[in-house]
């Protein structure tokens, strides 16, 4: 103070010293903010959207950082409204790019509106009727109602909007404006996806010449602004905060005397540049990550660094400032892209950035107010998405996060119908999960036991969201039938002798199609229930429902006769062994409950069929087996008597006289069609015609019983079963000395 004196000649009051002092400091904040953000936005300038002309054979690169590109020759397309940011489409089809456009912005056509968060899609409008693919960001469909004046630009929570679906990542929907009515108002974001063809984005539509050459030149488009960005960064240059005015300033002439440690507006800002100037022009040398000031400015600009970039750390701290200030939507929504922006970097970048969005999603839970809870909504749209489409997010600590985020939604729904719907809408989507776990294990991205695993978690969360109570039975089936192949894929999991064996295929799928074929047990998801959860009971089948089950497949055929179900063991067995007469031929074979067919067929006690067949080519194939008779072989006909069964007693007469035997076809008769067992009469050998036989002949095993054999007028009973060509030589031979077991002593 003294050399201040010395120098100016006065003696100056440190209290009107002060006064001169504040008018100083406010000049230069004022100076150096207007000189900070002109740096920052030196090379931009702003837009008069009014002016704004798209030309349809180009790619248009507006200054607000949206790229528009037109195909076609009837494009329609125009600003909206004065409000920056709003277009229409009326007719035409436009590639739009909006990914470093930290503004909304929003695109009407008709009654629908566009609301991208930095995305890339790709819309289509003709004919009353809206395609769009979404390859990159988020879309959001808002649906106007008829009598809505809409003037300005809207967001994905406006209450203007009779509904508003979420169009994410890698997905398509079709939009007929037909369907755009008062009705769509009360949907829940699944019925309104089946309402509107949502689904992943077609492979012809991705790989099409128009999506490629696009997604190209929006990766050059995106790198240039990024170069840009990082040229007007090392062109600002670092600000300092230590020169002896500077010093002077905060520490000696602070007004208040508990604020003189604190940051001045122009150290919090000079601390914000030169963190990012660090991590620009240095890998090793930076400042630390502190004491910032909050700056729109500053953050549009690092709003291109991806989460593999230097400078992402500093945004990555904005963000932070801005969640602790009370923007936590936005901020949530911001971290989200980047989980998108670290999948198209890493697996290991992916990851982060979703533990990074879900470390500041989950701080929100416990909010409660209504743009909340669609904002919550959203998100776990956005989390079903992520694990229909990739297979990185399977495992236990992402699908723990989307479990706490369902609760979330559940205890922000107070309505009973809504919630019982939207537990179902989770069940419906876990269902979807447990498919899609199957697919990315086919494809190699899982092991035997961390499919296992994961397939265990779903299940044990499917089966608490399951409904309760006799009312919900018909719910729960329809659940559990959508289940019947994941049955099948437990199975394979748990059968090492097939999924670790190269003899069944050389990889997965090929096994589980030689499983498939092969398994002796029906799975069902009961089962998997069982296995996961311990002593299982509800719905469990017994056996006597498994053959009602088999009863009612063999029903409907009008040809069926005599049918017998021989023998269930277990409610899980998979082949189960029947007999019955179709068209008159009576046959045996394993009915397949898997598939419905029937295979190792047997007629007449001969295997006729070994493959898979169907009932209904069953009568054809015996028909086709057995017409191999001369007509005057079964010319003979006894009333009542079908053609088949004719056929049957031919059949055994051929069996007979290839053994030796005379007879004619008038000797032999039915005793029992199912088991096809026949009673021959008057038999005679060939070689000694002074000997009559008769006797029962089964066809399954062709065997002879209860045999009479008359000679020179005595008749002797020959107890037991015997094979055709031994009956012959005992009773040529006349060893008639027979056991009890028809064997020769």
């Amino acid at each position: 103070m003294i050399e201040f004196k010395k120098q100016f000649g006065v003696d100056v009051s440190r209290r009107a010293l002060k006064s001169v002092a504040f008018a100083l400091i406010s000049l230069l904040v004022v100076v150096a903010n207007f000189w900070l953000e002109s740096a920052i936005s030196a090379d931009s300038t702003s837009v008069d959207m009014e002016n704004v002309a798209v030309d349809y054979k180009k790619s248009n690169e507006l200054e607000n950082g949206l790229v528009l590109r037109f195909s076609g020759d009837d494009n329609d397309f125009s600003v909206f409204a004065e409000d920056d940011g709003v277009y229409e489409l009326k007719s035409g089809r436009v590639w739009v790019n909006s990914m470093v456009d930290p503004n909304t912005i929003n695109i009407l056509l008709d009654r629908l509106v566009l609301i991208p968060k930095n995305a890339i899609f790709d819309v289509d409008f003709h004919d009353g009727r809206v395609f769009l693919n979404v390859y990159d960001g988020d879309v959001y469909v808002g649906f106007l109602p008829e009598d809505i004046d809409y003037t300005k630009k809207a967001d994905q929570y406006d209450e203007l909007f009779l509904q508003t679906m979420l169009v994410p990542r890698g997905s398509s929907v079709t939009i007929p404006m037909s369907k755009v009515d008062s009705r769509i108002e009360k949907l829940l974001y699944l019925k309104l996806g089946k309402e509107f063809k949502y689904s992943a984005v077609d492979l012809s539509e991705s790989s099409s010449d128009w999506a490629k050459f696009n997604l190209n030149q929006d990766k050059k488009y995106f790198e240039k602004i990024k170069q840009n960005v990082i040229s007007n960064i090392i062109d600002r240059g670092e600000f300092s905060t230590n020169g002896v005015l500077v010093s002077f300033l905060r520490d000696s002439l602070t007004f208040f005397p508990e604020k003189r440690l604190g940051n001045s507006t122009f150290d919090t800002f000079a601390t914000l540049n030169n963190a990012i100037y660090s991590r620009t022009v240095s890998d090793t040398v930076k400042t630390p990550l502190s004491n910032f000031a909050i700056s729109d400015d500053y953050f549009n600009e690092l709003f291109v660094f991806a989460p593999d970039s230097y400078q992402y750390e500093v945004y990555r701290e904005l963000l932070k400032e801005r969640f602790v200030n009370g923007d936590k939507i936005q901020v949530v929504e911001n971290f989200w892209r980047d989980v998108y922006r670290g999948m198209n970097i890493s697996n290991v970048k992916g990851m982060e950035a979703f533990d990074n969005y879900y470390q500041y999603l989950s701080q929100m839970f416990g909010t409660d107010d209504e743009k909340y809870k669609i904002f919550i909504a959203y998100q776990n749209q956005l989390m079903d998405n992520l694990f229909l489409r990739y297979s990185l997010f399977y495992g236990d600590k992402y699908f723990d996060a989307k479990h706490s985020l369902e609760q979330e939604m559940l205890r922000l729904e107070n309505d009973f119908d809504q919630k019982k719907e939207l537990r179902q809408s989770f069940v419906s989507n876990k269902i979807d999960f447990l498919k899609r776990l199957m697919k990315f294990f086919f494809e190699e991205k899982f092991s035997v036991n961390e499919a296992k695993e994961m397939l265990s978690k779903l299940v044990s969360e499917v089966n608490d969201l399951m409904p309760d109570g006799d009312s919900n039975v018909a719910v729960i089936e329809i659940f559990e039938s959508q289940l019947d192949d994941i049955g099948d894929f437990w199975g394979y999991l748990s059968s090492p002798e097939y999924h670790v064996s190269k003899t069944y295929g050389k990889n997965h799928k090929e096994r589980y199609a030689s499983y498939l074929n092969d398994k002796d047990r029906v799975w069902s998801f009961i089962n998997i229930q069982e296995d996961v959860l311990g002593n299982y009971k509800r719905g469990e089948l017994s056996v006597m429902d498994v053959q009602a089950e088999v009863e009612k497949a063999f029903d409907s055929n009008k040809d069926l006769t005599e049918f017998e179900v021989i023998k269930v063991e277990s409610a899980d067995q998979r082949f189960i062994p029947v007999a019955g007469s179709i068209g008159g031929y009576p046959f045996q074979a394993d009915y397949d409950r898997d598939k419905g067919w029937l295979k190792e067929v047997y007629a007449f006690g001969e295997l006729v069929y070994e493959d898979s067949i169907s009932l209904d080519s069953l009568l054809d194939l015996l028909k086709q087996k057995f017409a191999t008779f001369e007509p005057a072989q079964i010319d003979e006909e006894t009333p009542g008597e079908t053609y088949a069964q004719r056929v049957a007693r031919a059949y055994v007469l051929q069996k007979l006289e290839r053994a030796g035997f005379v007879l004619k076809l008038e000797n032999v008769s039915v005793v029992n069609e199912l088991n096809a067992i026949y009673r021959v009469e008057k038999v005679m050998l060939k070689d000694k015609k002074d000997l009559e036989l008769l006797f029962d002949f089964k066809m399954n095993g062709e065997l002879a019983s209860n045999v009479y054999l008359k000679s020179e007028g005595k008749g002797v009973v020959i107890e037991g079963e015997f094979e055709l060509n031994d009956l012959y030589k005992m009773a040529l031979s006349g060893n008639l000395a027979i056991s009890k077991s028809g064997l020769p002593r």
